[in-house]
């Protein structure tokens, strides 16, 4: 399992192409000056071989990884994050699911989550444009009907911690408050 305090800043990675040892290097770095010592590697673009080469730089550095939707990956990181419909890892791999209302956190549960990510909590932008966030009450109804451990994420950063966790999380996921400028 992965230890809850290292899920209080969780880093979540958004890059394009595969990956460059010294720009995680460098991300990483960054990164862990804010705080971050929890890496998602969340592109689905990458393949099986560009996950396992960063989850290997990140992990030489000490970090915890958590791989996206790559059953394989997953046997060879921290854990991993899924969708409410999967893929899962197999056993013994911990492993996230992504939640977006209340109810979704009791499906979670019976699907053998360890931890659930929650958002978005505050406006963020995606692709095709913003999306709107649903507030700090919402995340309080999510961590209410859930014992598993909740990470806020959706235009969060490091200095909205101490409210996320105030309002039931355990810490929060970001891209944009990580990345380097």
């Amino acid at each position: 399992m992965i230890p809850i305090a290292r899920l209080r800043l969780v880093w979540v990675t958004a890059y394009e192409s595969g990956p460059d040892d010294a720009s995680i290097e460098a991300d990483a770095w960054h990164a862990e000056a804010l705080g971050a010592r929890t890496a998602w590697l969340r592109q689905p673009a990458w393949n099986t071989r560009e996950r396992l080469r960063a989850v290997g730089v990140l992990r030489r550095r000490g970090w915890t990884v958590i791989v996206g939707r790559d059953v394989t990956a997953a046997a060879e990181a921290d854990g991993m994050q899924c969708g409410l419909d999967g893929p899962f890892p197999a056993s013994p791999v911990p492993f996230g699911i992504s939640v977006h209302a209340p109810e979704e956190a009791a499906i979670a549960a019976s699907r053998g989550a360890s931890w659930l990510v929650a958002g978005p909590v505050r406006t963020t932008r995606k692709e095709g444009g913003p999306v709107a966030g649903r507030g700090l009450d919402w995340l309080r109804r999510v961590t209410a009907l859930t014992s598993l451990p909740v990470v806020g994420v959706g235009g969060l950063g490091p200095d909205d911690v101490d409210e996320v966790v105030a309002a039931g999380a355990v810490g929060i996921a970001g891209i944009s408050a990580f990345r380097r400028r």
